[in-house]
């Protein structure tokens, strides 16, 4: 609860007065923060057997919301374990787009990844029709903005768009955190399939506006706000180096082959 003394589960570390999260494990950083009316968590864990402790760690709290900042499948599948959340909130069109990623069945990408990493976890692997009939789509939806206030807690969640089109960030004025998704990544390559990134500059920007000192990236290390830079640097390169194919004449197919 608000301000208490709690157990850590292994993996995941306080990062504010309230705040938890784990960039250890394979898949998205989940995160959670303990208010005084329940527990409120930004994009759940991947990996069956990590989703499963954490949800009988905080069974006493209780989940009150789940956030996901986006839709593919490592900020999403984790839904299904939580099935006594009160609502799972994202943006309008997560839901349509929910557990999809470009080219793959992302429901055996995850049972791949969880055989390769967590074989302890198969055990609560669910069965593809048992998945989709409760694999938990949001319930609550916003287009722009939207405030939850959830105890003493508030949460403000922004559409930024740019990794993806249903991007979000998640800022908690109480815990001085955002929980940025895959806006940002921490020393790991961006994951660049769906993204457009002149969109993904301006919600850089943004981010770099909130009065946040620590900053949840979608993968790697907690970090603070210098890593904005570096992804703005990351991104703008990129950017550049394309221009320059362009400029020799190359096709699209000859800059994805040439540009490392």
């Amino acid at each position: 609860r608000d301000g208490e003394e709690e157990t850590v589960m292994r993996g995941f570390e306080k990062i504010g007065r309230n705040t938890f999260a784990a960039s250890c494990f394979v898949g998205d950083n989940p995160a959670y923060v303990l208010t005084s009316d329940g527990v409120v968590i930004i994009d759940p864990p991947q990996l069956p057997s990590i989703a499963v402790g954490l949800c009988e760690e905080l069974t006493e709290a209780g989940v009150r919301y789940i956030i996901n900042t986006e839709h593919h499948p490592d900020h999403t599948f984790g839904n299904y374990f939580f099935r006594n959340a009160g609502a799972v909130v994202g943006h309008s069109l997560l839901g349509e787009r929910f557990m999809t990623a470009p080219g793959l069945d992302c429901y055996e990408k995850n049972r791949a990844e969880t055989e390769a990493n967590d074989r302890n976890g198969m055990k609560h692997f669910p069965a593809r029709e048992e998945y989709w009939d409760h694999c938990m789509r949001p319930t609550i939806e916003f287009e722009t903005s939207m405030k939850l206030i959830v105890g003493s807690h508030e949460f403000e969640l922004t559409h930024t768009g740019g990794h993806c089109r249903d991007q979000i960030c998640v800022f908690c004025p109480q815990e001085g955190i955002v929980f940025c998704g895959d806006t940002i990544f921490s020393n790991v390559q961006i994951f660049f399939a769906e993204a457009d990134p002149y969109i993904q500059l301006r919600a850089l920007d943004f981010i770099e506006t909130l009065d946040a000192e620590v900053i949840v990236p979608g993968h790697g290390a907690v970090c603070g706000k210098r890593v904005v830079a570096e992804n703005r640097g990351f991104i703008l390169e990129w950017l550049g180096a394309v221009e320059t194919g362009i400029g020799k004449g190359w096709t699209r197919e000859e800059c994805m082959d040439r540009v490392s």
